[in-house]
């Protein structure tokens, strides 16, 4: 009995050795499924005939939120239709080459053993930068209320 205690500590202390050397890369890896999962549903899935909303806030509300129309926009920008993603939400195609940029960082830090753009997520962003871009989604809010995305 003894012996196989000695062995499971063993292994747990190198489960947990091995996991904290890897942590970066599956973080990293698994940010990337996500990202590329959201955008695979939305190009094989979506389809141009969508009638209803899938928006939480508009189905209690009847009133959208500043991401509504951020779907559509996704959907317009795979296809090649770049002005009718900024039609359907003007943050939409800046959206997504941010995405982009954070695709090829999260692939950086996963053949590199880093976390550098975990940690940029993690920080405070300063108000320079927090209070136009809330600013901007407001706009687009009243925006959106006002077309009825």
């Amino acid at each position: 009995m003894p012996p196989k205690i000695v062995i499971s500590k063993n292994l747990c202390v190198l489960l947990k050795k091995t996991v904290a050397k890897h942590n970066h890369r599956i973080r990293g890896v698994s940010m990337l499924i996500c990202i590329l999962s959201g955008y695979a549903y939305i190009l094989i899935f979506a389809n141009y005939e969508v009638t209803f909303s899938l928006c939480p806030i508009k189905q209690l509300t009847g009133f959208p939120c500043p991401g509504c129309g951020m779907g559509r926009s996704t959907f317009e920008l795979l296809h090649g239709h770049l002005w009718t993603a900024f039609q359907w939400h003007p943050l939409g195609p800046v959206f997504h080459l941010f995405i982009i940029i954070a695709e090829l960082w999260l692939i950086r830090d996963i053949l590199n053993n880093r976390n550098s753009f975990y940690r940029l997520l993690k920080q405070r962003w300063p108000n320079t930068i927090l209070f136009p871009f809330l600013g901007i989604l407001l706009i687009i809010w009243i925006r959106n209320i006002l077309h009825g995305h």
